[in-house]
């Protein structure tokens, strides 16, 4: 039988789709499923006006600890 819970989305929180970006790309390189569900409503007008960490970056519950130790390794870098 499949756990339920190892299927199912955790919603991790961004800054700012910049930074939700990196991070996807970072977990897709590392295998790791990720998923912007409101990426193309963010470029709308009205984005720029919403509070930081708003942006939903979602991953599998069951990939979530490998996850944080991708991100962790793999900060975003700093202009």
């Amino acid at each position: 039988m499949m756990d339920r819970d190892a299927e199912s989305w955790v919603d991790l929180r961004s800054t700012w789709l910049d930074e939700a970006v990196w991070f996807r790309s970072v977990l897709e390189a590392a295998g790791i499923e990720a998923l912007i569900p409101d990426e193309h409503t963010l470029g709308l007008p009205l984005a720029p006006d919403m509070e930081p960490g708003t942006v939903r970056l979602l991953v599998r519950g069951s990939d979530l600890e490998r996850a944080f130790d991708v991100l962790a390794a793999n900060p975003m870098p700093v202009d």
